[in-house]
């Protein structure tokens, strides 16, 4: 009797493991995807996403230079974790891929009104 009950509690434990192991890496942290245009202020020190609502959403990377080869007013998709809850949205992108090259021109007029919500020395642009 004492050897089936080691064993059955053996088992058991194997098989806790083995749940909380496989538990573990069935639901990676989540990743999303959004597109939209790009926003640089002061140079490349500052990401900002204009995503397809309108939304703004500050962006920043663990990838140093991540940003380097892109513009203002590039239409990209970024790869992201979990956003923060402020005023702008913050995120930490883990890819960003290029969809079509813009220019400040490509940046609408109600985009600019948004985005001097956040940065009021652009004002200027949002009544253009």
């Amino acid at each position: 009797m004492k050897g089936s009950l080691k064993t059955i509690l053996v088992l058991a434990l194997l098989a806790t493991v083995s749940l909380l192991t496989v538990g573990c890496n069935i639901y990676p942290e989540e990743q999303n995807r959004l597109e939209g245009r790009l926003y640089f202020h002061n140079g490349k020190d500052q990401a900002m996403l204009i995503d397809s609502n309108g939304s703004l959403i500050c962006l920043s990377s663990d990838t140093k230079g991540a940003f380097e080869d892109f513009n203002t007013g590039d239409f990209v998709e970024v790869k992201c974790g979990a956003m923060l809850e402020s005023y702008p949205a913050q995120t930490t992108i883990s890819e960003i891929k290029l969809i079509k090259r813009g220019d400040e021109s490509s940046i609408t007029a109600e985009e600019w009104e948004k985005l001097s919500e956040v940065y009021p020395d652009l004002a200027d642009k949002a009544g253009e």
